[in-house]
């Protein structure tokens, strides 16, 4: 029983001696590719416009982020990737600067900035509710919520 005993250490050595080391899995280090969809920088923009973009990476995006003037705006999880630009609260000929970073699980970053210049000159007002309408034969009232 003794030799036994003895012999355990032994074989222990041997077999942690002959034991393959496993390589290490492989780091991610290559960013995800990201595209912007909607709009080419330069491009004059009007009302309401919606930024999409694409990205796609081997192990999968995390999220991408929507940057209006170099504050996020939104973080968007799932594909459709879009962003929405209420335009007409900026002043014509003013230069949007839009910048989307797409980020893949192990948080490599792909970033695309496109320019946009604002030019509601052109843009048509949507149609108001009206509300009430009076009249009488000098004059004519109409009241109505702004679209």
């Amino acid at each position: 029983m003794e030799k036994i005993l003895l012999l355990f250490p032994i074989l222990f050595l041997i077999y942690w001696g002959c034991e393959e080391e496993q390589p290490e899995a492989e780091s991610d280090t290559t960013p995800p590719l990201l595209f912007v969809t909607s709009h080419e920088s330069g491009q004059s923009i009007s009302e309401v416009i919606t930024i999409t973009a694409v990205s796609e990476d081997d192990r999968g995006v995390s999220r991408l982020e929507f940057y209006l003037n170099n504050i996020l705006a939104v973080t968007d999880t799932t594909s459709p990737y879009e962003f929405q630009i209420n335009t007409t609260q900026y002043d014509n000929d003013q230069l949007l600067v839009i910048k989307v970073k797409s980020y893949d699980y192990a948080e490599n970053m792909a970033r695309v900035v496109i320019n946009l210049v604002v030019d509601n000159s052109v843009a048509v007002p949507l149609g108001g509710n009206i509300t009430s309408v009076t009249y009488n034969l000098d004059s004519m009232t109409v009241e109505w919520l702004a679209s």
